[in-house]
C-alpha cells in the first residue's frame, strides 16, 4: 500500500514539474511574440516582470499541490520554503529597481512582541 502511494506521489510530482516547465516556456514565448508583434524591443524589465509573475504562479501551484496531494505533510515547513522563495523574488526586484516592489514578507516567528502589562 505504501509503495503504491509512493508511486502515485512520484507520478504527481513528475506531472506537476512538466506542467510548470511547460507553463514557463509558454509565458516566455508569449512575451517574445508580443514584443516582436508590437515592435517593442525586449528589455530586461519586461523579461523580469514575466519571470516574477511566473515565479509567483509557480509558488501558488506548489502550495496548492502540496495541500492537495498530502494534507498530512508539514505545511509550516513548506510555507517557510515558499516564503523564502518569495523573499528571493522581492530581493531580486528591489535589486533591479522595479517599481512597486512589495515589502519583504514577514516570517511567522518575526512578528513584534508586545511587552506584558
Amino acid at each position: 500500500m505504501d509503495g503504491h502511494d509512493s508511486e502515485d506521489t512520484k507520478q504527481s510530482t513528475a506531472d506537476m514539474t512538466a506542467f510548470v516547465q511547460n507553463l514557463l516556456q509558454q509565458m516566455v514565448g508569449f512575451l517574445t511574440l508580443t514584443s516582436l508583434g508590437l515592435g517593442i524591443t525586449a528589455s530586461i524589465d519586461n523579461h523580469h516582470m514575466v519571470l516574477c509573475l511566473a515565479l509567483s504562479l509557480v509558488k501558488l501551484l506548489c502550495y496548492a499541490y502540496l495541500v492537495g496531494v498530502s494534507p498530512t505533510r508539514n505545511h509550516l515547513y513548506y510555507h517557510d520554503q515558499i516564503n523564502e522563495l518569495e523573499q528571493s523574488i522581492n530581493d531580486l526586484r528591489a535589486e533591479m529597481g522595479v517599481e512597486g516592489t512589495p515589502p519583504p514578507a514577514s516570517k511567522s516567528g518575526d512578528e513584534p512582541k508586545t511587552p506584558a502589562s
